[in-house]
């Protein structure tokens, strides 16, 4: 056999099996990381291992808690042992039946093992708001590069430093 084909083949098996062990490419649906990721853009995420260190706003991928099959991607807000404080709309009926809203300040507590996810869309993101902290172990990626469109091109960086 040829050792130019042996050393393509080689090198390609490798370069495969990196790839496919600590990287993936990414597609992204939905509005609520706008205007970050939009709808349909591609990108690059770094698999989560034993030696990464998540940091507050990182751009992760994480396995839905309600439908393993779903992939959802949202900013890590907080990391466990931190008190998060956001906003909530509660539905109010007065003395006389009229509907109305109120809001009131929630502050919620990350466990140990779990971090506090949001959407950059608040007004269209489903997340740790309305469904508590997520364990660490639905956490698959870390979005590293936005790739397409090109005009959009970009690497993430965590927006704070390690907690």
């Amino acid at each position: 056999m040829n050792k130019s084909l042996v050393y393509g083949l080689g090198t390609g098996f490798i370069a495969y099996v990196i790839t496919d062990a600590f990287f993936e490419f990414l597609t992204f649906f939905g509005p609520s990381m706008e205007p970050t990721i939009r709808e349909r853009d591609i990108g690059v995420g770094e698999k989560i291992t034993s030696f990464a260190k998540l940091r507050r706003g990182d751009i992760v991928t994480v396995t839905a808690h309600d439908n393993p099959s779903q992939r959802i991607c949202k900013r890590i807000i907080a990391l466990e042992g931190e008190r998060v404080s956001y906003i909530s709309s509660v539905p109010i009926v007065d003395d006389e039946d009229n509907l109305g809203t109120d809001f009131v300040t929630v502050r919620r507590f990350v466990p140990r093992g779990h971090v506090w996810l949001e959407g950059d869309n608040s007004a269209h993101s489903l997340d740790s708001r309305q469904y508590g902290p997520i364990p660490l172990g639905l956490v698959r990626s870390r979005v590293i590069i936005k790739l397409l469109p090109m005009r959009d091109f970009r690497w993430f960086q965590s927006t704070s430093e390690d907690a």
